[in-house]
C-alpha cells in the first residue's frame, strides 16, 4: 500500500519536473530555484507596483465617464438645446389639451370646392362680357386665392407626430430646421399643384359645357343680323 502511494508521488513529481523543463525551454528562462511541492516559484509573480483603485464614495461618478463621440453625416454647429427638446417632448407626450378647432376662415379657404366656384364665376363673367377686377386673366384670380392658403399652411403649429420627429432628429444630432424647410417646401409644392389642377379642370369643364354654347349662340346671332342687313338694307 505504501509502495503504491510512493510510486504515485514519484510519478507526479516527474510529470511536474518535465512540465517545468518544457516551460523553461519555451520561455527561455533557466533558473536554479528549488521546486517546492512540485510547483515552481516562477508561477507566482509579485506585482511590480501596488494597484490603487479610486475611491468613488466621495466623488461624482460622472467624472469617470468620458463622452462618446458620435460621427454622423449631419454635424450640427450648435449643441442640442435642452429646453427646445423638452418643449417638443412636452408638446408630444404631456399635452392634454384638445386640439384647437380651425376657424371659419380656415375652413373656407382650405375647402377646395371654392376653386370650382371661382371657375364658375370667371365663366359667367366671360359670358356677360364683363372684365373681372383683375382683367381678362384666368390665372390671376387663382393666385390671389392661393396666397392666403400658402400663408396659413406655413404658419400652422406642428402636430404631435412632427414634434416627436424633431425630438428624435435632435437626439441624433441632426438639425431639425433643415427637415422643417424641406417639409414646408414639399407641402407648398403639393398645395400649388393640387389646387391648380382642380381649378383648371373646373374652368375647362364649365367653359365647354356652358360658356362655349353661349358664345356660339351670340356669334350665330351676330351672323344672322349681318345677313339680314345685307338682304334688307332698309332695316
Amino acid at each position: 500500500m505504501a509502495d503504491a502511494a510512493a510510486k504515485r508521488e514519484a510519478r507526479r513529481r516527474r510529470i511536474l519536473e518535465n512540465s517545468e523543463s518544457r516551460f523553461q525551454k519555451i520561455s527561455g528562462r533557466d533558473t536554479s530555484d528549488d521546486i517546492g511541492n512540485g510547483i515552481s516559484q516562477e508561477f507566482f509573480v509579485e506585482p511590480a507596483e501596488e494597484i490603487v483603485l479610486p475611491n468613488l464614495s466621495n466623488q461624482d461618478n460622472c467624472d469617470f465617464v468620458s463622452p462618446v463621440s458620435r460621427s454622423t453625416s449631419y454635424n450640427s454647429s450648435e449643441p442640442v438645446n435642452p429646453e427646445e427638446l423638452a418643449n417638443l417632448l412636452r408638446g408630444t407626450i404631456g399635452s392634454t389639451k384638445p386640439p384647437k378647432k380651425p376657424s371659419l376662415l380656415n375652413n373656407f379657404l382650405f375647402n377646395r370646392f371654392i376653386y370650382a366656384v371661382l371657375a364658375l364665376i370667371i365663366n359667367f363673367l366671360i359670358i356677360l362680357k364683363i372684365d373681372s377686377p383683375v382683367g381678362k386673366s384666368v390665372i390671376t384670380p387663382f393666385l390671389l386665392l392661393l396666397l392666403p392658403r400658402v400663408y396659413i399652411l406655413t404658419t400652422q403649429e406642428n402636430s404631435p407626430q412632427e414634434n416627436m420627429m424633431y425630438a428624435v432628429l435632435m437626439l441624433c444630432n441632426i438639425r431639425p430646421s433643415l427637415i422643417s424647410k424641406l417639409k414646408n417646401s414639399y407641402k407648398i409644392w403639393s398645395l400649388v399643384v393640387d389646387d391648380f389642377n382642380i381649378y383648371i379642370f373646373s374652368f375647362v369643364m364649365f367653359y365647354f359645357t356652358i360658356t362655349r354654347h353661349f358664345i356660339d349662340y351670340e356669334e350665330e346671332l351676330a351672323k344672322l343680323e349681318t345677313v339680314q342687313v345685307i338682304i334688307d338694307p332698309s332695316t
